[in-house]
């Protein structure tokens, strides 16, 4: 039967993986102020959309981080030459 997770075990189970692993929170997390954010001694400019919002960050790779606003992928960031990719 449909919406019966008790029936359908190996389909509930298959969106519990999916979901964990698409949302994945953000380890640390800056307020962006005036749509900047400070990070190792640099100010990066994101948006000024983001003016008074959280924003998240993660380290996916040596120096590659994520920038995230709650879960929707902003940008990366190469910490070695400082600059911000969509």
């Amino acid at each position: 039967h449909p919406a019966s997770p008790q029936e359908n075990g190996a389909h509930a189970r298959m969106h519990r993986t999916l979901k964990r692993g698409a949302i994945h929170p953000a380890r640390e997390c800056a307020f962006a102020d005036a749509g900047t954010i400070r990070f190792q001694q640099r100010r990066l400019f994101l948006t000024n959309a983001l003016d008074t919002y959280y924003v998240g960050v993660e380290e996916i790779d040596d120096g590659i981080w994520s920038i995230y606003f709650s879960t929707v992928l902003l940008a990366r960031f190469d910490e070695r030459d400082g600059i911000i990719r969509e």
